[in-house]
C-alpha cells in the first residue's frame, strides 16, 4: 500500500474517530456525577484528566459562582476537590486535583476565571 496525502488524511481521520468513540473512564463519570449533584443540577461541569489518571482537572462554569469573593471560591473548589477524591475509583493513586471555573467565550474559546490545585495528600 502506498502512503500518499490522501491516504496519511484518511488514517488520521479514522484515528481521530476512533479516539472520540472510545468509552468514557467510569472514573470520571461518577466524580462529574457527584460534583454535579453538589454544585447544583443545572451546573455545567466537565471532568478529565490533567495527564493521566494520576490528576483531576474538574472545570465547571462561572456562572455558578456569579458575584462571589476569591475566599468563596477557595472554598468552595476545596469542597469540591474534596468531593472529587471520595468519589474517584482510583484514588489510590491521585496525586493531584485542580479546579478551574471559566465562561466560554466562543467556539473554542474558553478562558479560565479562576483556579486553585489541591495535592490529594491535603484532600484526604
Amino acid at each position: 500500500m502506498t502512503l500518499t496525502p490522501r491516504t496519511l488524511l484518511a488514517q488520521a481521520i479514522l484515528a481521530g474517530l476512533l479516539a472520540c468513540s472510545s468509552p468514557r473512564d467510569p472514573a470520571l463519570d461518577a466524580v462529574e456525577k457527584a460534583v454535579r449533584a453538589q454544585l447544583g443540577a443545572t451546573a455545567v461541569v466537565n471532568v478529565g484528566y490533567l495527564r493521566d489518571s494520576t490528576g483531576l482537572l474538574i472545570d465547571f462554569r462561572a456562572e455558578a459562582l456569579t458575584d462571589t469573593s476569591d475566599a468563596t471560591f477557595a472554598r468552595t473548589a476545596r469542597a469540591v476537590a474534596t468531593t472529587a477524591v471520595q468519589q474517584y475509583t482510583k484514588r489510590a493513586a491521585l496525586e493531584v486535583v485542580m479546579v478551574s471555573a471559566g465562561e466560554v467565550l466562543g467556539r473554542g474559546v474558553y478562558r479560565a476565571l479562576r483556579q486553585r490545585t489541591f495535592t490529594a495528600a491535603e484532600l484526604r
